[in-house]
């Protein structure tokens, strides 16, 4: 969305923040795009380090301090081709033609899966291992005990709550 917004309003800020994310994916472009035709994309990360607190007023602070480390690769069809539309969009607001070759080869590499109805692409995650029944339906999403609200359809969003009182559709 960040880079849609950037597409559409040109802005200083979102501009900022994208220029340094897309150098990071760019440098690790022989990583996603893969020999033969193949593609991964990053799928769980290590965190080091506390971001900075922003109070809301003021320049956002650069999170000197927060680093993040790519520790699994997926093959994962939906991230690969957010991460193929992100790079377009970001091409498009900048002329990166990079950015627009990487996005390009993402989605050629994608579109091998593709048959007759549609694009799908078997995948192995470690999260997935233990949970392939939807146990995680039933266990608690954080809430903070502070934060009471409401979706649209009337779904209460407390602490306490499973996933499927958030998402009872």
């Amino acid at each position: 969305r960040n880079a849609e917004f950037l597409y559409l309003t040109k802005n200083t800020q979102s501009r900022a923040i994208l220029d340094k994310w897309v150098s990071w994916i760019k440098s690790l472009n022989s990583s996603i795009l893969l020999p033969n035709n193949e593609f991964q994309v990053p799928s769980n990360f290590l965190w080091s380090g506390q971001p900075f607190n922003w109070t809301g007023s003021g320049s956002i602070p650069t999170q000197t301090n927060l680093h993040a480390k790519v520790v699994n690769w997926a093959k994962d069809a939906g991230t690969g081709s957010a991460l193929a539309r992100a790079l377009t969009y970001y091409a498009a607001a900048t002329g990166d033609s990079d950015a627009q070759t990487m996005a390009r080869e993402l989605l050629d590499r994608i579109y091998m899966y593709a048959d007759n109805i549609g694009i799908g692409i078997p995948e192995e995650r470690q999260d997935y291992v233990g949970n392939e029944y939807g146990q995680g339906f039933w266990e608690p999403v954080y809430v903070p005990s502070d934060y009471n609200g409401v979706y649209p359809n009337g779904d209460k969003i407390q602490s306490g709550a499973i996933f499927t009182d958030l998402r009872s559709l």
